[in-house]
């Protein structure tokens, strides 16, 4: 029985380091990607612009950034009529990094370039799994918040530690499992 059980944690180590091995390597496909979420679908308008890869040149004009070359891609299924359907969001993958860095310094300007551009984000592309923890600790902080016996407590989320602190105790943590 002893010989099984040391057989089986080696194995676990295996698919451990390997899984280590392939979230690496989802992080480095996404390195030079950006996510762009707000940009009406291909029914409606942005200043003139139908097209995705026209409403995509009127960001860049507002941001200042030219010679913008990635291939693009509108992410999730098209939705099916309704009124409160939500805008999908738009992947860009770029050839290098620098492209990405730059798009994502520029993208302020989003923010005062008028209503129609108000509500579009660019965010870095990052994998569900991980999407999912920050919206977690992002919940959590906001339920601490909300919750009657932390009145008068100090609850703050910090995300460079990944930590959820109440009065400077620590009541969540980042817990990523390998995705």
């Amino acid at each position: 029985m002893d010989a099984l059980e040391v057989k089986i944690d080696k194995q676990a180590k295996i698919i451990f380091k390997q899984q280590l091995y392939l979230e690496a390597l989802d992080r480095k496909e996404r390195r030079a990607n950006v996510v762009i979420l707000g940009v009406p679908e291909e029914q409606e308008s942005l200043s003139g612009a139908v097209n995705d890869a026209d409403k995509l040149n009127k960001v860049w004009e507002i941001l200042g950034v030219n010679n913008v070359a990635g291939a693009h891609r509108r992410l999730g299924g098209a939705a099916q009529g309704g009124t409160n359907r939500q805008c999908r969001p738009i992947l860009l993958m770029f050839q290098d990094e620098s492209q990405r860095q730059h798009i994502l310094e520029q993208a302020k300007k989003l923010k005062t370039a008028g209503e129609a551009f108000k509500k579009i984000y660019v965010k870095k592309d990052i994998h569900p799994a991980v999407r999912k923890e920050w919206k977690r600790l992002h919940d959590a902080e906001r339920t601490e918040k909300e919750r009657a016996g932390n009145v008068g407590c100090v609850i703050h989320f910090n995300t460079r530690e990944r930590k959820l602190y109440r009065d400077g105790v620590v009541i969540d943590s980042w817990n990523l499992q390998c995705f």
